[in-house]
């Protein structure tokens, strides 16, 4: 015997276990999101956070992140602080919801307290224990920051409740993540960032609810306007509005590499003619596939090396795209707006993390 086996023994095959430290992860169907977390997704059996300033499309991550555990068989959750929940919008957006199936999106509206929420997360563990049920469960909070705490349900009470609200986040989210270790639940939050009234450049703005939900997270995406509030809008043929380009970083991950950084455009309006890809109607929420190709044509800060854009494809003269030969064999140049046509015609470029590897 030797010593390694000592140890194993006495804390009972707890130490140097592969087992214990193997993981699924639950993707969010955005590549270029999956290709900057590196490991494809928010892992099973942790923490996550979505955070960023005012209409970043935190929430529009989050739903997708949803939808797409759905449509790998897995349970999908959401506590609703916001009031902002709309039935209709999160059909559109592919979700289902209201179909009467089991794989339908389980809402807890108007939540008002975090204790709810802790409590709420507590009786979808409880239940899963006793279910059936293996699959994927994704667990959404939208929003950390538009929810309160009992003491502000009491009427005449006065005086700062942040410091209450970050006590409590810290117990239930320190309790939380020994909860969900090893199993298939992940559950993932968005927050907001506010500006720090008064501090340092180098600290100007936080999140709300303290600094135990970030300290215990394994992964943390900061999503921000690409090119300003102003800058980042998308526009028609006949300069209207319809969407934004969307960029990020990947603020912390114990998965895999942090700060990887992504690109992605939402879409608002559904059924409008695409600037860029002529022909195409553009799609409602994020365009993960228009996401896809600004990743291979060379966001370069992107996960898989400053190479890849010359490894899977080149913009050749007038316009075209080139598909690298020694990759995909002899094929035809095509331009942006055929981008969906060779999709079907390749469909492993719909896996560039297959292609990598």
């Amino acid at each position: 015997m030797s010593l390694n086996d000592d140890f194993k023994r006495a804390f009972k095959g707890a130490l140097f276990s592969s087992q214990a430290w193997t993981y699924e992860v639950l993707p969010t169907g955005c590549a270029p999101i999956d290709l900057a977390l590196v490991c494809g997704g928010f892992g099973e059996g942790r923490v996550g956070e979505i955070f960023g300033s005012w209409s970043t499309g935190k929430t529009l991550v989050l739903y997708r992140w949803l939808i797409e555990t759905q449509r790998n068989g897995g349970k999908a959750f959401l506590f609703e602080s916001e009031g902002g929940f709309h039935a209709d919008w999160f059909v559109a957006l592919g979700g289902i919801f209201g179909t009467g199936t089991k794989d339908d999106l389980l809402v807890v509206p108007n939540l008002t307290s975090v204790e709810d929420f802790f409590d709420g997360v507590d009786t979808i563990l409880k239940v899963l224990e006793t279910s059936k049920f293996k699959g994927p469960t994704a667990i959404g909070w939208d929003s950390l920051a538009a929810t309160g705490t009992k003491h502000l349900e009491k009427k005449g009470v006065k005086g700062s409740h942040a410091a209450k609200r970050a006590l409590l986040i810290s117990e239930g989210v320190t309790r939380l993540s020994g909860q969900i270790t090893g199993t298939r639940v992940a559950v993932v939050n968005t927050n907001q960032t506010k500006i720090k009234m008064g501090a340092k450049e180098w600290d100007e703005t936080h999140t709300p609810g303290g600094r135990a939900w970030p300290y215990i997270c394994s992964t943390r995406l900061e999503v921000e306007f690409d090119g300003g509030p102003t800058g980042s809008k998308i526009t028609d043929d006949d300069g209207e509005m319809i969407g934004r380009s969307i960029r990020g970083k990947v603020v912390k991950n114990k998965l895999g590499p942090p700060f990887g950084e992504f690109k992605f455009p939402v879409y608002t309006v559904a059924g409008v003619v695409h600037p860029v890809f002529e022909g195409v109607r553009t799609k409602v929420g994020i365009d993960c596939e228009e996401a896809l190709l600004d990743w291979y044509l060379g966001n370069k800060k992107a996960t898989f090396g400053e190479d890849h854009e010359h490894r899977f494809m080149t913009v050749a003269g007038a316009g075209y795209i080139t598909l690298n030969e020694d990759v995909f064999g002899k094929v035809k140049k095509f331009r942006k707006k055929d981008w969906l046509k060779t999709l079907e015609a390749y469909p492993m470029l719909l896996d560039p993390k297959g292609l990598v590897q």
